[in-house]
């Protein structure tokens, strides 16, 4: 029997990738997508999917702070955690649901992932490459901390497995279409890092 799988995605303002996005999700039984006031398409984008169950929150600089909100809301066992501006491989899809079935003691998955910066892939850097990055959750298996970066917190005991695949497909993470996003993103997190490491 496949596995059920609900999706997290938090967003705001960022509807130039969002169709892709949820469009490369169908294979989720549910995805609550989380929106922190968009002024942009986000909504409207987001009534064309069956799928999304739309919800609202005041808007945070990290999205690491909703989710201890958004996670207890999954009313399946898997948890996807996916941003707005990636895209899911539908080539691993069949594999993927068929090793949940097989690994039922598994309770983090990694999967394998690729920035993009202003549309190619990054090569360099600490975020440059094909990496493997947690990406599944088991409800049971995780503490929600809120930290920066490190908003999720493997229980001890929990398993956690690398999702393989036939090793060419990946997550792709369109990061930043320019370098005015990326300093942007970066800014956001400044106040916050602080606080995160010393609580860490």
């Amino acid at each position: 029997m496949a596995e059920a799988i609900s999706c997290i995605i938090v967003t705001y303002n960022e509807s130039r990738y969002l169709h892709r996005c949820l469009d490369s999700l169908g294979f989720c039984d549910e995805i609550i997508l989380c929106d922190l006031g968009s002024t942009d398409r986000t909504r409207e984008i987001a009534s064309t999917f069956r799928n999304v169950r739309l919800v609202t929150h005041p808007p945070v600089p990290a999205v690491e702070e909703v989710w201890p909100v958004l996670f207890p809301l999954a009313t399946h066992p898997w948890l996807l955690r996916m941003d707005p501006d990636e895209i899911f491989p539908g080539e691993i899809v069949a594999g993927l649901r068929q090793y949940l079935s097989e690994h039922g003691e598994c309770g983090v998955l990694s999967l394998y992932y690729q920035y993009y910066f202003r549309g190619k892939p990054l090569r360099g850097t600490r975020w440059g490459g094909r990496r493997a990055i947690n990406k599944l959750y088991k409800d049971d298996a995780v503490i929600l901390t809120g930290n920066i970066h490190h908003g999720v917190a493997v229980r001890k005991g929990a398993l956690q497995h690398v999702f393989e695949g036939d090793g060419q497909y990946v997550v792709q993470h369109f990061w930043a279409d320019s370098y005015a996003g990326l300093f942007g993103k970066h800014l956001r997190y400044i106040d916050r890092e602080g606080e995160s490491r010393y609580r860490r």
